[in-house]
């Protein structure tokens, strides 16, 4: 399923509005039931991915056959610092290098 939003310039929203009126701009009934119920637990997922990452990232780092862990949310990362300012709603799986 594809869904979102456009946020730009007006001229580019006529665009895409156009092909949205070619292709359809609505979801169906199933795809939008999906869309909704996955974004009610979307906070919920998001939390134990960053949890689940944490672990899988740790778990490496400490194992003796992996030589290096790129991930920022390890303390052991050269940039972890400036990743924990900028990543103010903690690490994520989308963050890892």
């Amino acid at each position: 399923m594809i869904a979102g939003a456009i946020c730009c310039s007006r001229e580019f929203v006529d665009r895409a509005w156009e092909h949205a009126r070619a292709h359809g701009p609505v979801l169906h009934l199933f795809e939008a039931w999906l869309l909704r119920r996955s974004l009610k637990i979307y906070g919920l997922r998001m939390e134990r991915y960053k949890l689940n990452v944490m672990e899988v990232a740790s778990f490496l780092e400490d194992h003796p056959a992996v030589e290096k862990v790129h991930y920022p949310g390890l303390k052991s990362h050269p940039q972890h610092e400036v990743a924990k300012r900028q990543m103010i709603g903690g690490f994520g799986w989308l963050n890892s290098t």
